[in-house]
């Protein structure tokens, strides 16, 4: 395909997803010609180059030796630096960042704050410090001042410190620490004591004016959003300092806002433990400057659908046909390439698919529609967010008909009940006793014993 159309990008990375299939994130990561192998021991990456290079070989690929590195214990791959220590920004870029003239331009500012955006998870509280900067990308607000000297200076600051993140372990629990401020959110990723990804957003003038509550909700719902891949299918543990978050699952749902809220969190396998600011420090700092006051108290809740996942994890095992998909995972056809293990659970194209228990599926589609975060909404509401995280053979089905045979939905939804009659005059009487109606005029005084009126009318 010659260069220069405007589908030759996704054309060549379709190509190389394709001719990767059966080894994309076993071995190989691939975006566009940046190819991408890691291994495990010596004995394994030799294995792993010469099964790369007979694809390219067959597919009659050519690759340029002095653009190749092998055996490599520390590589450069899109801007990053990877090695068994972590992951850490490129030299070279933070250098560049360092040195960038002041923006003359909302050209000149957009390619800065790009640049500083893509390494934004390293660095602590990009959001409130790249704010003012960010504000100036507004049409018609570009404006050089000395706020926004100082956010330019503080950014290439904080980008020229920034710390080496761990890399991901999935045998081992993930925590996610959640704060918020007046003027922004924040929150870290880590295992252990080793950060993996940080977290910040500056809040409009809108959010800003929420309840603590709210913006402190708002920090959980956007950690687990970001770092859904992470999370899925697997137990994690969430750190805040907002105490009534204790009461996220077993609350009242009083309004539309919280109905939304819990229910983005369904699917997910969490507990939630209150940390006071003054030691939850990393996500204190991501979304303030200041801590917050002194106190202890530790509460802890889980999610509403945490003892489901071991149910799944347990029929799963049972299950032969998901047990003949999890062999050939293991075994790397070709066939399953959009399947993957992972803790337990077998996923297709990202979402866990449900094993052939008729029982365990009315369980799900009952979480997502009878619960107070499901709210006996609709078929179509119902089925999208349980095809966020589930999937399974005629889901679509299953839902409509569970929602369709639902009790409280066929007594109380105005599309459930039978059409009211159309209103029509009534005909002319043509003689004496040829229409009569009657009724009682009722809560009369009492006069003689009686307080009420029998009326009828020819």
């Amino acid at each position: 395909m010659p260069f220069g159309l405007c589908n030759a990008p996704s054309t060549f990375q379709a190509a190389m997803n394709e001719i990767f299939r059966s080894y994309l994130r076993g071995f190989i990561l691939v975006f566009f010609d940046d190819i991408l192998i890691y291994s495990k021991t010596w004995a394994a990456h030799l294995d792993h180059l010469r099964r790369t290079l007979q694809i390219l070989q067959e597919h009659r690929f050519h690759i340029k030796p002095s653009k190749c590195f092998f055996a490599l214990t520390e590589v450069e791959y899109l801007g990053h630096y990877i090695s068994n220590e972590g992951v850490r920004v490129d030299p070279r870029k933070i250098e560049a960042m360092c040195q960038w003239p002041r923006p003359t331009s909302i050209n000149a500012l957009r390619e800065f704050v790009g640049l500083t955006g893509y390494y934004r998870k390293f660095v602590r509280e990009y959001g409130l410090i790249a704010r003012p900067l960010t504000q100036l990308l507004k049409k018609g607000q570009f404006s050089w001042s000395s706020e926004a000297t100082l956010a330019f200076e503080n950014l290439k600051k904080a980008v020229s410190t920034t710390p080496v993140l761990a890399l991901p372990d999935f045998t081992k629990e993930f925590c996610i620490e959640t704060d918020a401020s007046g003027q922004g959110i924040g929150a870290v990723l880590s295992q252990g004591r080793w950060p993996i990804a940080f977290m910040s957003k500056a809040l409009g003038p809108t959010k800003q004016a929420w309840s603590t509550y709210a913006k402190e909700m708002l920090a959980v719902l956007e950690a687990v959003r970001i770092w859904r891949t992470y999370l899925l299918g697997r137990r994690f543990i969430i750190y805040t300092d907002q105490k009534s978050l204790r009461h996220l699952i077993e609350q009242r749902i009083t309004t539309p806002e919280q109905q939304k809220w819990i229910a983005k969190l369904l699917g997910f396998d969490y507990e939630i433990i209150y940390k006071p600011g003054a030691t939850n420090k990393v996500a204190d700092a991501l979304s303030r400057r200041e801590h917050l006051e002194k106190g202890a108290e530790l509460t802890a809740i889980s999610g509403p659908l945490w003892e489901v996942w071991n149910e799944i994890r347990t029929l799963t095992q049972e299950d032969t046909r998901l047990q003949e998909i999890h062999s050939k995972i293991l075994n790397k056809e070709a066939e399953v390439a959009d399947y993957e293990f992972r803790n337990g659970c077998i996923l297709f194209q990202g979402k866990v698919l449900i094993p052939g228990n008729q029982s365990l599926r009315k369980k799900l589609i009952h979480e997502f529609h009878n619960t107070p975060a499901g709210g006996h909404s609709g078929m179509l509401r119902t089925f999208n967010r349980l095809n966020q995280i589930f999937t399974w053979p005629g889901m679509r089905g299953a839902v409509s008909q569970y929602v369709r045979e639902c009790e409280v939905c066929q007594r109380t939804k105005i599309n459930s009940l039978a059409p009211g009659g159309l209103l029509s005059p009534l005909p002319i009487p043509t003689a004496v006793w040829a229409d009569v109606t009657m009724d009682f005029i009722e809560g009369l005084p009492t006069s003689g014993g009686k307080n009420s009126i029998f009326v009828i009318v020819d």
